[in-house]
């Protein structure tokens, strides 16, 4: 199976595995901080495979995947965009 995104460029196609403990963690964020905080589903992913291999921490640019990463108990080093 061939996507593309409108702009004619191909995408991969990520099938969600079925007991995926990062994809439950990030649906598990998702039910509470998609509204809260506005996060998105990738920043969702980034922060639930932090927790998911027990990081510590998070460094990130963006501040919707900091404020979730907090929200979540990481240490968040914060970088200026």
């Amino acid at each position: 199976m061939s996507l593309y995104h409108d702009s004619g460029v191909p995408v991969k196609l990520y099938v969600r595995e079925e007991g995926s403990s990062v994809c439950a963690e990030a649906e598990r964020l998702s039910a509470t901080m998609t509204v809260a905080i506005g996060v998105r589903t990738i920043d969702l992913l980034h922060v639930a495979a932090a927790l998911d291999r027990t990081a510590s921490g998070l460094v990130s640019l963006d501040r919707r995947q900091c404020a979730a990463a907090r929200a979540s108990g990481l240490d968040v080093v914060e970088l200026p965009a």
